[in-house]
């Protein structure tokens, strides 16, 4: 899950900049702006709303941390399409900005939903090979995107983008439905 919700992030941060100079004319100084405020302004409130909701409701089911971060992917792959196919101002910053609030959910569920499912002494190395992991598959978005680009262009990467995030939601959903002992330990 991490992997594609990095992949499809790293192709945002990258290209995203240059996809608003593209396709709606902004000076690079405004795309640069535009591409990282609104969504990480978005991120701070999906943060605060997906940890209050996890942590409240994870008392009564030890899943909710995951159904917060499944949530995150599904709910926030429309907005990164949209941030795709939208032709206006307006349109992609709406985008940018249900993006952002959506990708928070995941984000502030990542290492609580790890210890959640991992026993404590495997949490370090767990939590490393999957930020291991995650951080070369998305080192890799960018390079793709621009081989892709001639041909879909900017908008249709993001809107490829889109089902990456959205797919990334599968393993978690597998994580839910798989039976096991819970194993807690501080």
């Amino acid at each position: 899950a991490g992997e594609g919700f990095q992949f499809a992030g790293q192709a945002f941060l990258i290209w995203m900049p240059a996809a608003l100079r593209e396709g709606l004319g902004m000076t690079a100084t405004r795309a640069a702006f535009d591409s990282s405020f609104y969504p990480q302004l978005a991120s701070v409130a999906g943060v605060l709303i997906g940890a209050r909701i996890a942590d409240r409701y994870v008392l009564r089911n030890d899943r909710a941390r995951l159904w917060v971060q499944t949530a995150g992917f599904l709910l926030g792959a429309p907005f990164f399409y949209m941030v795709g196919a939208a032709t206006t101002e307006v349109a992609v910053c709406v985008a940018m900005v249900g993006y952002g609030f959506f990708k928070g959910f995941y984000d502030s569920n990542i290492f609580a939903s790890i210890y959640d499912e991992i026993d404590g002494r495997y949490r370090a190395m767990a939590t490393s090979f999957i930020l291991m992991f995650s951080l070369i598959i998305a080192s890799m978005s960018p390079y793709m995107l621009g081989l892709l680009k001639p041909a879909i262009g900017l908008g249709g990467g993001m809107k490829l983008m889109a089902l990456v995030y959205m797919l990334s939601s599968v393993p978690v959903i597998g994580a839910i439905l798989v039976k096991r002992s819970r194993l807690r330990q501080s």
